[in-house]
């Protein structure tokens, strides 16, 4: 298999060989080079050095000895562990003393993902290498694209709450506007003294229940828990003694409706709004000074 084909995820990656021993490390340095062309290749003499190394390059992947003065390969491995972006490195043990299953384990324990022994075939050397470089390209495309994907979702379900929200606040804007016209029709029936006054009470009545009708509520809650599911468990869980007339003006309070809208879509009068936001701030405990609007976004 012809290693320098097909390598173009190893463009412009780099090795740091961490190793005590010279021979050791330009032989590595050398295979490296000759059957992975694409890589820069770094060296470091131990684990102190190796860490000095990393605070001024970028490495992908780290060879590590395991046996080294100052800075050995399991301490530097712990050092590794303890930085936030270090940590993601891939390291792979390469060691010809302590290469007993038990010194397997421990390697992984402290963060190692592979173990050579040496010394290691060159091909073996390099499709490791290779094999550990291709992984974690893996891993940060994917980590790209799901970051892509949530935040394409985001952006359309934000597009898509913006939407209803609007159809919503037109949905409202209309309903207390036919109030306020059959409100204000009904009274001109109630103040008319004609023969057909009969026929103008029965017409008042029937104004009346349109008024007062529950359908648009259902209607208007379908689409608002959409846009906001949880509030009304939530503040029900805050405040339980609210009574239904005052979760339905938290409600419009929280979407952003004026008293004079509520006024007319709940058919009340101003003294009526003034009296439920009162005792709204109570059962709520709110202070003269606390915002009733601002309390309610907030929950």
């Amino acid at each position: 298999m012809d290693l320098t084909k097909t390598q173009n995820f190893l463009e412009d990656k780099v090795l740091l060989v961490v190793d005590d021993d010279l021979p050791n490390r330009t032989l590595v340095v050398d295979i490296v080079l000759d059957l992975l062309p694409s890589m820069t290749v770094l060296t470091a003499k131990d684990g102190e050095q190796a860490l000095y190394v990393l605070g001024k390059k970028k490495v992908a992947v780290i060879l590590l000895d395991w046996e080294m003065p100052v800075l050995n390969g399991i301490e530097t491995l712990q050092k590794l562990q303890q930085h936030e972006t270090w940590a993601k490195i891939p390291v792979i043990m390469y060691t010809g003393a302590m290469t007993a299953t038990h010194n397997l384990q421990k390697a992984f324990h402290f963060g190692a993902i592979d173990f050579l022994r040496k010394p290691a075939d060159p091909l073996e050397l390099v499709t490791r290498i290779r094999s550990v470089v291709y992984q974690k390209v893996l891993e940060e495309n994917r980590s790209i694209a799901e970051k892509v994907l949530l935040e394409t979702e985001q952006r359309y379900l934000k597009q898509e709450m913006e939407l209803l929200r609007k159809e919503l606040s037109s949905y409202l804007l209309l309903l207390a506007h036919k109030n306020k016209v059959l409100i204000d029709l009904k009274a001109r029936c109630l103040e008319k003294e004609t023969d057909s006054e009969k026929l103008l009470q029965k017409v008042a009545r029937q104004i009346g229940r349109l008024i007062t009708t529950d359908d648009y509520w259902g209607d208007f809650m379908e689409k608002f828990n959409k846009t906001d599911p949880k509030f009304v468990k939530l503040l029900l869980e805050q405040w339980p003694s609210l009574s239904k007339g005052e979760v339905r003006i938290c409600t419009l309070i929280r979407f952003g409706m004026q008293s004079k809208d509520i006024m007319n879509l709940l058919n009340i009068s101003s003294e009526g709004i003034k009296k439920s936001r009162y005792r709204i701030r109570k059962k709520m405990n709110l202070h003269t000074e606390e915002n009733l609007e601002k309390k309610l976004l907030g929950v």
